[in-house]
Formats: C-alpha cells, sequence, structure tokens
C-alpha cells in the first residue's frame, strides 16, 4: 500500500494475500484513521444562492478559491453546496473568493482557528434578475 493522505479523515481499504493453495484467501479491510496536526483548523461552509423570486437554494459546482501569503488552493462545492477542508492556521489571514457563472461573487477575510472549525457560508445573488 503505498500513497500520500493530503487532509485527515477515515480512510478505508482493502489487502489481498496472494496463496500458492487451492485455497482461496478473502480480502482483509483495513481502516486508517489520519488525525490533523495540532496546528491545523477546519475551513467549511455552505454556499447558497438566493434567485430573483427569493427562493434559496444550495449552489453545486461553485469555486471556493482560499488564499494566503503562504499557499493557495481551488475548492468545489458538492450537491449541497458544502465544502470543508483543513488548512493550517499558520496560514492566517486568508482571502476567500466565492464564484459561479450566473451569480455575483463574494470575497471576504477568514481566520482558521488551531483544533477548530471555521465556518464560511456564502449567499450569492444571481447576476441578472
Amino acid at each position: 500500500m503505498s500513497g500520500n493522505v493530503a487532509q485527515p479523515g477515515t480512510y478505508k481499504g482493502g489487502v489481498t494475500i496472494k496463496e500458492n493453495t487451492p485455497y482461496t484467501v478473502p480480502p482483509v479491510d483495513v481502516t486508517m484513521i489520519a488525525n490533523p496536526p495540532k496546528s491545523w483548523g477546519k475551513l467549511t461552509g455552505k454556499v447558497t444562492g438566493a434567485s430573483c423570486a427569493g427562493v434559496t437554494a444550495p449552489i453545486n459546482g461553485a469555486t471556493v478559491q482560499v488564499n494566503s501569503w503562504a499557499s493557495s488552493l481551488s475548492l468545489s462545492t458538492d450537491a449541497q453546496g458544502q465544502y470543508a477542508y483543513w488548512i493550517d492556521r499558520r496560514n492566517n489571514p486568508l482571502t476567500m473568493i466565492v464564484a459561479k457563472d450566473g451569480w455575483q461573487p463574494q470575497t471576504r477575510k477568514a481566520k482558521i482557528t488551531a483544533g477548530g472549525t471555521t465556518v464560511e457560508d456564502f449567499q450569492l445573488t444571481p447576476t441578472r434578475c
């Protein structure tokens, strides 16, 4: 088994055992729990859009750009408009830009707390009504 794990979380896999017998050996399930370093915090949130009719719904596929003095990363929201990523607090302060075609982008500053969760929700408005 090889590879790198970029984010904390629970990872599952299987180990196949090669044998030289007439008997079959089933794969062995394995679970790895990767804990975040102490200086990391979780950045998470939800991106929604308020239509011209006032209906609010999650925005799937919105780009969440996170910039700091040390790095830059782009995240995409899922079908529920959610995004999440663990970041070292030493990257503070963060500048966040959220955008999606047909919606007005938003920018804001954020700060990660070591061992904590920083929630940054965005509500976008349409570019035209």
